[in-house]
């Protein structure tokens, strides 16, 4: 399609560094990358969403996410940057022992998610599986300050969606203010906004992040290129006094 950037990206119309590519998928490096080496894999025939992709570049895309992965786990022994990998859950990936083994052997920092196949409606699940998950982390000699929770972040419009965002901002806010050593923690923000209309999405998303900072939270994952969302962090970092305001970065 003419007006997807994915597409273009494809077409080398707009310029992206390549880690891998075959005749069906195109993996290159994030132009926001959440850490060092974060790469997207898509499939080079268009499609809208998951729906829609057809099941050849679906099986293209899981064999060269393999690929991908091999390639990122031999390059973070020279990584220059401590890289974030995403994510550990009750029941992902299959071989925990593997994942946790490569971050206690490396500088690496990891998100352990409140999932267990399907993500709790309650606040007391969710702390039980991050519970439960740091145990195991500090049990494979991985610190707290290489660890991000993650509360799980569903959908406004989901049918539980309200109470899982309050659940998640209760999460956030317990953790930072009971677990010690202190635990990191993460939110993909955009996922507050899946499946709105566009024109909502993005100053839903930027108010989203500055709710979830009033609990405290240490990162997110967000699109930086909207200005929506770069003016909310910019003000979430000069009311924590990590930066000095001044009003020409608000125009």
């Amino acid at each position: 399609m003419d007006d997807c950037i994915f597409c273009k990206i494809v077409k080398g119309e707009i310029p992206s560094f390549k880690v891998f590519e075959d005749d069906k998928i195109l993996a290159f490096e994030d132009i926001n990358p959440i850490s060092e080496g974060h790469t997207l894999i898509i499939p080079k025939r268009h499609a809208q969403n998951l729906y829609e992709i057809q099941g050849e570049d679906l099986i293209a895309i899981h064999l060269a996410s393999q690929k991908v992965a091999q390639a990122i786990k031999k390059a973070m022994k020279i990584c220059k940057r401590p890289t974030i990998i995403n994510y550990l859950s009750d029941n992902e990936p299959d071989d925990q022992e593997e994942l946790l083994s490569l971050v206690s052997n490396s500088d690496a920092s990891l998100v352990i998610r409140a999932s267990k196949g399907t993500i709790p409606t309650s606040l007391e699940g969710k702390l039980q599986i991050i519970e439960d998950l740091l145990e195991m982390a500090n049990e494979a000699d991985i610190p707290n300050e290489r660890l991000f929770a993650d509360p799980s972040i569903v959908h406004i419009g989901s049918g539980m969606g309200q109470r899982h965002l309050l659940n998640s901002y209760e999460c956030v806010k317990v953790i930072k203010d009971l677990v010690q050593p202190p635990l990191n923690t993460i939110a993909w923000i955009a996922n507050v906004s899946s499946g709105l209309p566009k024109t909502v999405r993005k100053p839903l998303e930027a108010t989203f992040l500055s709710y979830m900072a009033g609990a405290g939270l240490d990162a997110a994952m967000v699109d930086v290129l909207d200005k929506n969302i770069r003016r909310t962090l910019y003000l979430i970092k000069s009311f924590r006094d990590e930066i000095i305001f001044t009003k020409t970065e608000m125009t």
